[in-house]
Order: C-alpha cells, then sequence, then structure tokens
C-alpha cells in the first residue's frame, strides 16, 4: 500500500464521526489473514469502541497477530487438504486442532456454504466429516460455522438438484448442534435464515447451545429492515442468543471508508 493511501484511510477514518455505545462491544466475526494490513481494522475497531475481535486466521498468522493486537481472540478453520484420504483426514486435522490449543485459539471456524461443495466436495453431512466433527468436540472448542445463504440465491443461483434446497441445508446442522452440545455452537449471518425469524426461533428453542451471530451486515439489514417490528421482538425475545458481528475482511489495499 503507498503512502498516499495509507494517510488517505488514516485520514478518513479521523474524520469520520465516533459513534460508540456505553458498553465494551465484542465483534465475534472477522478476517485477518495477514498480519501486515491488519492495523486497519484494529484502529478502526478502537475506534469505535469494540474491545476485542475474534479473527478467523490461520496458523501462520495467528500467534503473531495476537501477540501484536492484545484484543484480537482467535478462530481457526479447518485443515481441508487431504479429505480424500479418511484417514490423513482425521490425522491433519488433529494436527490443527493441537496447534490451534497451543496459539490460544478459542474457536473452530466451520465454512459449509452450498458452494463449498464446489470447492471440495464436501458438505457438512458427508461421512468424511463426522470424525472430524466429533474431534472438535472431543478438544472442547466451540464451534462458528456457516450454512445456507440467502433466500435469493438459492431462487437465482443454485440449482436444487445439485446443491439442495434451503431447507436441506439444516437437517446436518441440527445434528451437529445435537452432538456438540453442551458446547457452543455459533451460526453466522442469523443462521443463515435472517429472512424467516420463525425458523430461527425454533432452532434456539430446540437446541440451547445455539447461538447466532449478526454478520454479513448488508444481508441482515436488508432482511430484518424489511420485518422491522418482528426484528425486534426476536432481538428482545433472545438476546442472550445473539452476538454482534460484522465480517470485516482485511484486506491488502482498502478504500477510506472500508472500516467505518
Amino acid at each position: 500500500m503507498s503512502a498516499d493511501v495509507c494517510t488517505a484511510e488514516a485520514r478518513h477514518l479521523e474524520q469520520t464521526q465516533r459513534r460508540t455505545v456505553c458498553v465494551p462491544v465484542v465483534d465475534v466475526h472477522t478476517h485477518i489473514n495477514t498480519l501486515r494490513w491488519a492495523h486497519q481494522l484494529v484502529r478502526a475497531a478502537r475506534r469505535y469502541g469494540v474491545t476485542h475481535l475474534v479473527a478467523i486466521s490461520n496458523p501462520r498468522v495467528g500467534p503473531r497477530l495476537r501477540e501484536r493486537f492484545p484484543e484480537v481472540e482467535l478462530a481457526y478453520p479447518l485443515d481441508y487438504t487431504r479429505r480424500d484420504d479418511p484417514q490423513g483426514f482425521v490425522r491433519a486435522n488433529r494436527v490443527r486442532l493441537r496447534t490451534a490449543r497451543r496459539h490460544g485459539v478459542g474457536v473452530v471456524k466451520l465454512w459449509f456454504a452450498p458452494r463449498f461443495v464446489d470447492r471440495t466436495g464436501l458438505r457438512l453431512s458427508d461421512p468424511r466429516m463426522r470424525p472430524v466433527l466429533d474431534l472438535i468436540t472431543e478438544e472442547r472448542f466451540p464451534i462458528l460455522i456457516h450454512v445456507a445463504d440467502p433466500d435469493r440465491w438459492f431462487a437465482t443461483r443454485y440449482d436444487p438438484a445439485v446443491y439442495g434446497t434451503k431447507a436441506d441445508q439444516y437437517p446436518a446442522l441440527e445434528e451437529l448442534a445435537a452432538r456438540h452440545a453442551p458446547l457452543p455452537v455459533i451460526v453466522a449471518h442469523m443462521g443463515g435464515h435472517p429472512e424467516d425469524l420463525d425458523h430461527l426461533a425454533a432452532l434456539l428453542a430446540a437446541h440451547p447451545n445455539l447461538y447466532l451471530d449478526t454478520s454479513a451486515t448488508k444481508w441482515i439489514v436488508r432482511e430484518l429492515g424489511r420485518q422491522r417490528e418482528a426484528a425486534r421482538r426476536f432481538f428482545l425475545a433472545h438476546a442472550d442468543r445473539i452476538l454482534f458481528g460484522t465480517d470485516q475482511v482485511v484486506t491488502k489495499i482498502s478504500d477510506p471508508p472500508r472500516y467505518t
């Protein structure tokens, strides 16, 4: 990043109205996979009263990230490189989880958007996943998981013959929540279903260890904005089960307003 861009980013942040609330803020869902540019997000977080960030990162960056920024807590993803070798898949993730423990990681991140099958051939319900998921439970890590995607994507992007319907995404999640109990399972992006608050209420009622985060701001604001009173009632009813998250991603070069 050039000095001019860095200066512009810093100037924009200083000129932006500081908005804080009267309690400490924890952002449970960010992505930091590069140490060099992490200061941009952390600087903005401090300005807005965010006292802790959960950063989805990796073993290469994670330890140095925590050393430099004490407000950062770590989440690591699984290692999918040996997914076609069942025993190797388990061994690789036993190593990953033990590394995570040494690095002070507090959460394991699972990403099972429907399109993940295009990259890996894996679904959450795949039998290859069971022993790896059981490892997470044995190691007593909470889970942060992405399932499903916006309703409109299922209507316009996803062939149900390939990806299943939106409803098809949830049985495996419920099985995971049941098997992982009482350890927390945080479902990102309002459980992947901000369009249907009744469904989310049913999930929370059925699984006391299930939580939601508010990340993917545009999607969440768009859908909750269409049902403002229902959303307000939902948040009041489930205030102890909803976590604040932004899904901010640290990038190499960002426009000045990115983190504001």
